[in-house]
């Protein structure tokens, strides 16, 4: 979010102190998303993947597989809508999302 040095701890939340931060709660917001699936959204002209916060780590969402294995295909892998995706051994689950 760009606070750094401005986060501080109150009650046991993370906020940001900056007196002028549009979102004070933000971090604590992410770290209370319990999502630790991909969610993509397929398009007609396109995709989108919202990457659990585990890949946000050491450069891990920049060599995502899943983004590079949608990309490479010819046409998406499923019909226009919002899916949960799971990495399992032998490719990807796709869980509609409503």
């Amino acid at each position: 979010m760009g606070c750094g040095r401005t986060l501080i701890l109150v009650d046991g939340i993370v906020r940001c102190s900056y007196a002028l931060c549009s979102q004070p709660s933000a971090v604590a917001r992410l770290l209370d998303d319990e999502e630790t699936a991909h969610l993509v959204v397929l398009g007609p002209a396109g995709f989108t993947v919202r990457h659990p916060l585990r890949e946000r780590l050491d450069d891990r969402l920049m060599a995502c597989r899943l983004h590079e294995y949608i990309a490479a295909l010819p046409d998406a892998p499923r019909p226009v809508g919002r899916y949960r995706v799971h990495a399992m051994l032998k490719g990807w689950t796709w869980e509609v999302v409503e």
